[in-house]
């Protein structure tokens, strides 16, 4: 078959568009000019030598065209066949795959094959230029085995990781939020694929790729831990044991800690497993420990597993406030969870905690005029707290009347209850709260309530 004259090709490739089938089209019509069954048979058999044909005489920047489409289109027989072209251009060649032949959005050849999952073309193109080829980034800062990792190719990411150079970049994380290749695996990849997309990281980087932390000092297990993801915190976990579990980013906060402020109880037993007691009392957060949070949003699941594991020494922490766990669940209005609280701790809990202030949680509980905690606190034996003062002479009483434009005294002596005039009716919540306490306080004592004049 005569090759068609050099101006016939050039003008096929400017009529060529976007797929490789079109293409073929034009070439039956521009090369052949007459089509039948038997030659277009033949034409489909030998695409790679028309493709390899068609390469010798076009321009440069429609050879690096070509190859990107071949690439994006998985079509390996006629990639190779460009690629034996662009090898045998030596320098001027490499150059057609190299970063001023990618298209307007920064994908070059091995991108565009690695986002559409073609691992034959990925191995085509790693053969003719490895280390270039996996250092180009798009203009997101994405590496193609980001984009094989984002898309679930799992073929691909390990194809990819079974490369020498990739162990160096996946430790090198690209752009200027330090994302790494493992922490867009958990992030992004579908979840189907998302264990063995991490299994082929963790494979390629190690332990030293687990430990890696993003601009806000948070670890890919942490990312885990607050998304719930039980199989890849267990893998994680076996590759950076302990260590990895005691990470905290920049304000404090370790994996257990997000796990916990998340609501991701399915998680809590692989992290307390490898971080023993240890990750379960670091503290170094002004919002506290790991307890305080799962306190603070409700989640009782996660509460109940950790006063399990913890006790006392974990209850009786203190936030950066002097908050315990207690105070934090009555000013929250968590009255399911302070009933857990109280169950773990009893009325020790209740007795001994108290904020800088000197308030037990019923003062809290009275100034909030919170009903429901206050009856929960009261079912676990808060009677007795009810005549308790804190440091500014102050009862539960007193919060719960001051609220409402009322002022009372309790006289130790007498035992009576002295309301001052008011000025305003208080508000509906702070009288209930103070019929409340003046009905449950006869049980401690008899109070005489002297109405205003």
């Amino acid at each position: 078959m005569p090759a068609p004259p050099f101006d016939v090709w050039d003008a096929l490739l400017d009529e060529c568009s976007d797929t490789f089938a079109q293409f073929l089209d034009f070439v039956h019509v521009c090369a052949l000019r007459r089509v039948d069954a038997r030659r277009k048979k033949l034409l489909d058999r030998n695409a790679a030598a028309v493709w390899e044909g068609c390469c010798r005489r076009a321009r440069p920047a429609r050879v690096a065209q070509m190859a990107r489409l071949c690439s994006q289109l998985g079509k390996t027989a006629c990639l190779e066949a460009l690629l034996r072209h662009i090898a045998a251009l030596g320098k001027d060649g490499r150059k057609l795959l190299g970063a001023d032949a990618r298209d307007e959005e920064g994908d070059g050849c091995l991108h565009l094959a690695a986002r559409a999952g073609h691992v034959d073309a990925v191995q085509a193109l790693l053969g003719v230029g490895e280390d270039e080829l996996l250092a180009q980034t798009t203009h997101g800062d994405c590496r193609a085995l980001d984009l094989a990792v984002a898309a679930g190719h799992v073929a691909v990411v390990e194809a990819l990781a079974q490369r020498e150079a990739l162990a160096r970049m996946l430790l090198s994380p690209a752009g200027p939020s330090r994302t790494s290749t493992l922490q867009r695996a958990i992030r992004m990849a579908p979840a189907k694929a998302r264990v063995r997309v991490v299994a082929a990281l963790l494979d390629a980087g190690g332990r030293e790729l687990a430990m890696l932390t993003d601009e806000d000092g948070t670890s890919c297990l942490m990312r885990a831990a607050q998304t719930g993801q039980v199989e890849v915190v267990a893998a994680l976990l076996r590759v950076g044991g302990p260590a990895l579990a005691l990470l905290t980013t920049d304000d404090g906060r370790n994996c257990l800690f997000l796990a916990a402020e998340a609501g991701r109880a399915e998680v809590v037993p692989k992290l307390l497993e490898a971080g023993g007691r240890q990750v379960l009392l670091q503290s170094s957060h002004p919002r506290g420990s790991c307890l305080h949070t799962a306190v603070r949003q409700g989640h009782g699941e996660v509460v109940t597993a950790l006063l399990e594991a913890g006790g006392a020494e974990l209850w009786s922490l203190k936030d950066g406030n002097g908050m315990s766990c207690l105070h934090v669940g009555v000013l929250c209005g968590r009255a399911q969870v302070v009933g857990l609280l109280l169950e773990a701790g009893g009325r020790e809990m209740m007795e001994t905690v108290t904020d800088p202030e000197g308030d037990t949680c019923l003062h809290l509980a009275a100034e909030l005029g919170d009903v429901d905690v206050l009856d929960t606190l009261l079912d676990h034996g808060g009677q007795e707290l009810l005549l308790r003062r804190n440091l500014n002479g102050r009862s539960c009483l007193w919060f719960a009347s001051a609220n409402g434009s009322v002022f009372q005294a309790f006289d130790p002596r007498s035992c009576s209850l002295l309301p001052a005039p008011c000025s305003l009716p208080p508000p509906p919540t702070s009288l209930l709260s103070i019929c409340f306490l003046a009905r449950v306080s006869a049980d401690a004592c008899t109070p005489t309530i002297t109405g205003a004049p």
